[in-house]
C-alpha cells in the first residue's frame, strides 16, 4: 500500500512537472507573441504610415492582432473595424462584403512595410476577428476575392478565389499603366452603396507571370494557403524532353551557341495564351554572368551557356532559385557547356527555400555566388570519386543537393536528345568501402 502510494505520488509529482514544463514554453510563446504585435504597434503609432483605409477607420483592432511566420519572415495581421455608413468592395455584386485588415511585414531593420488586406465574400458567417483566419491560411472554406493596396494607394494585388483555391486575378491587366494602379480611392463611399467597376491592377515587380496564388509586392513572396510546388523529377525531365524539341527551344539554343563565344547569352522562353512556346530577345553578358529576363510573358525557362565549357556553377544553382522565388512556373534552367545541355530544375519548391535559409551564397561584390564552406568542402571531397570533368562534378553536386535535400534536381541531355535526371547515391560494400551508384528512372 506505501510502495502503490509512493508510486501515485511520484506519478503525480512527474505529471505536474510536465505540466508546469508546458505551461511555461506556452507562456514563452505568448510572451514572443504579444511583444511582437506590442512592437509593431508601437512603431504604427510612431510612423503613421499613410494607408487610404486608415481614414475611414474607427477601431485598430490590437487586441485581436495576429502573428504570423511567412518563412522566417515575421508579419502581423490587424482587423480593422470601419465607421459607420463606410461601405468598400471590389466587385459590382452587393450581396459580397469587405472586411479589412492590416498587414504589417517586418524587415531585417526592424522596419514595416505596411498593406491594406480586403476580404471580399459573400459568407455572412465571416468574423473578421477570427485568429484562425488570416492571409497565410484562409482555410478550404473561404470564398470571394483577396485585394491589397500598399501605402502609395496602388492595388498590388487582387485574386478570386473558391473554397480556398485560387482561381483567377481579378481586374488584372498584363499592359503596364501607371494611372490605372491610382484608380478609385479605394472604392469607399459615404452613405449609399456605390461601386467602381473600372480599376485595373499591375503588379510594380512581375510580369504578367503571376504563379498561382502569388502575391507580389508584400517584401518577398507571400502565399495563401502556400502551395507545397512539389514535382516528380522523372515526369519533369520528359517535359522537358519533349519541349527541347520544339522550334522555340532548338531556335534560341543555335543562337546562343553560334553567338560571340567568350561571353555568356541567356534567353529566355515563354508561353502564349494558346500554350505556344515564344522566345525573349538575346541578353549578352560577360565571361562569367548574363542578366536573365524574368518578366517576359509566360516565362518557365531560360538557356545560357559556360564560355569556358566548365561545369555547372553555384551561382547557376541560387539564380534557379531566385528565378522561382519570383515565378513559381520559371523553375528550369538550362546550361549550355562542354557540347552537353544540362538542366536545374527546382522540383520541391519549400525545400529548395529551406536550403537557401541554411546555406545562403557566399557573395563578394562583382563576383559570382559561391557555395558556404559546408557545401564547398563536401564538393571538393568527391573530386577523388568524381573525378574533375564537367560531368563529374554535374555528378558531385547533383549528389551534395540531394543530400542536403536541396529540392533540386540536376538533368543532362542524351546522345538521343533526352533529358534524364541524375540521381547518385551512396552505398557501403561489406569490405566498409563505399561505391556511388547512378539510380535511372523506372
Amino acid at each position: 500500500m506505501i510502495k502503490k502510494s509512493r508510486k501515485l505520488i511520484s506519478y503525480f509529482v512527474m505529471s505536474l512537472a510536465i505540466f508546469f514544463v508546458c505551461c511555461q514554453k506556452d507562456e514563452i510563446v505568448d510572451t514572443s507573441k504579444h511583444q511582437a504585435i506590442q512592437e509593431s504597434k508601437e512603431w504604427f503609432e510612431n510612423y503613421e504610415p499613410s494607408l487610404e483605409i486608415l481614414k475611414f477607420t474607427e477601431v485598430i483592432d490590437w487586441n485581436n492582432a495576429i502573428v504570423l511566420d511567412n518563412k522566417g519572415e515575421q508579419a502581423i495581421e490587424v482587423p480593422l473595424k470601419l465607421r459607420d455608413n463606410i461601405f468598400t468592395n471590389v466587385v459590382e455584386d452587393i450581396q459580397y462584403n469587405s472586411y479589412m485588415r492590416l498587414l504589417l511585414i517586418k524587415d531585417k531593420n526592424g522596419l514595416y512595410q505596411v498593406f491594406n488586406i480586403v476580404y471580399t465574400t459573400r459568407d455572412k458567417s465571416f468574423k473578421n476577428d477570427n485568429k484562425s483566419f488570416h492571409i497565410l491560411n484562409i482555410g478550404d472554406s473561404y470564398s470571394g476575392f483577396i485585394t491589397v493596396q500598399n501605402t502609395s494607394k496602388k492595388i498590388v494585388y487582387s485574386g478570386k478565389y473558391q473554397n480556398g483555391e485560387f482561381l483567377t486575378l481579378h481586374n488584372f491587366t498584363q499592359k503596364q499603366d501607371l494611372d490605372s494602379k491610382m484608380v478609385c480611392r479605394y472604392y469607399v463611399t459615404v452613405g449609399p452603396y456605390s461601386t467602381c467597376s473600372s480599376w485595373v491592377w499591375y503588379p510594380d515587380d512581375m510580369s504578367g507571370n503571376l504563379p498561382p496564388g502569388y502575391m507580389p509586392g508584400l517584401g518577398g513572396p507571400l502565399f495563401p494557403n502556400l502551395p507545397s510546388f512539389k514535382i516528380d523529377p522523372c515526369e519533369t525531365a520528359l517535359k522537358i524532353s519533349a519541349y527541347s524539341k520544339s522550334v522555340a527551344f532548338l531556335s534560341a539554343k543555335n543562337s546562343i551557341l553560334q553567338a560571340n563565344p567568350s561571353i555568356e547569352h541567356s534567353i529566355t522562353l515563354g508561353k502564349d495564351t494558346k500554350g505556344n512556346i515564344t522566345q525573349a530577345p538575346m541578353n549578352n553578358g560577360g565571361s562569367s554572368i548574363v542578366k536573365t529576363t524574368t518578366n517576359f510573358p509566360g516565362a518557365f525557362v531560360a538557356l545560357h551557356n559556360h564560355p569556358s565549357n566548365g561545369p555547372l556553377s553555384a551561382g547557376d544553382v541560387y539564380a534557379a532559385i531566385e528565378l522561382i522565388t519570383g515565378n513559381l512556373n520559371f523553375n528550369t534552367s538550362i546550361i549550355l557547356t562542354n557540347g552537353i545541355a544540362y538542366a536545374i530544375v527546382v522540383t520541391d519548391f519549400a525545400a529548395a527555400q529551406s536550403f537557401l535559409k541554411s546555406y545562403p551564397a557566399d557573395q563578394i561584390q562583382g563576383y559570382s555566388p559561391e557555395f558556404p564552406d559546408a557545401i564547398f568542402n563536401q564538393l571538393q571531397m568527391l573530386v577523388t570519386d568524381f573525378g574533375s570533368s564537367v560531368d563529374g562534378r554535374t555528378e558531385a553536386m547533383a549528389y551534395v543537393l540531394d543530400k542536403e535535400n536541396s529540392g533540386i534536381t540536376l538533368m543532362k541531355q542524351d546522345i538521343s536528345g533526352e533529358f534524364k535526371p541524375i540521381n547518385i547515391k551512396r552505398t557501403t560494400k561489406s569490405d566498409g568501402s563505399q561505391i556511388y551508384n547512378s539510380i535511372p528512372c523506372n
